[in-house]
């Protein structure tokens, strides 16, 4: 990522620079950061405080992590430090890709799998659609937390997951070919 970075103010155009394999400053996570936190409040994220500073979480609000198994509406992962991995650490899918999504815009979704669903629509012809680009075991993904309003997503002993796959590489529900 090189060239002026827009104020930090566009996130889209923060992370469209920012690709799988780049190698990124800690000036410019801190900028994504910045812009991030601005746009959840408007001046700054919300951090935990304990003891009358930031908690060491607070201050990492990104964690690049790896892929381990891949459940309906979340990630079970290990942080990764780009050598070694680390601490189990369980990341919310994007609202969208999640199993529990199951009608939006007038069609209905049965999740066949993890990665797969079916959409119908009143007289239309189902649809079989899947994950792209798709989420696969030693991925490495950016999740985030520090999320106004949280991830919504809950574990089956109902807890919130506090991280989220940030979704820098544009995954989304397509048609299957």
């Amino acid at each position: 990522m090189t060239g002026p970075i827009n104020n930090g103010k566009d996130i889209p155009y923060l992370l469209q620079r920012v690709r799988r394999g780049d190698d990124v400053s800690a000036r410019e996570w801190n900028l994504i950061t910045e812009a991030i936190n601005r746009s959840n409040t408007g001046i700054n994220g919300p951090a935990t405080v304990v003891g009358g500073g930031l908690s060491d979480n607070a201050k990492k609000p990104f964690r690049q992590v790896k892929i381990k198994i891949i459940l309906t509406n979340h990630l079970s992962c290990v942080e990764f430090d780009g050598t070694d991995e680390g601490d189990p650490i369980s990341v919310a899918k994007p609202y969208q890709l999640r199993g529990s999504l199951v009608a939006h815009n007038s069609v209905t979704y049965v999740h066949d799998s993890t990665t797969q669903r079916t959409g119908s629509a009143a007289g239309e012809d189902d649809e079989i659609q899947v994950i792209v680009p798709a989420y696969v075991v030693d991925d490495i993904i950016i999740a985030f937390q520090n999320i106004v309003g949280g991830t919504s997503a809950k574990d089956l002993k109902g807890k919130t997951f506090k991280w989220m796959d940030l979704n820098v590489d544009a995954r989304a529900w397509a048609k299957q070919a």
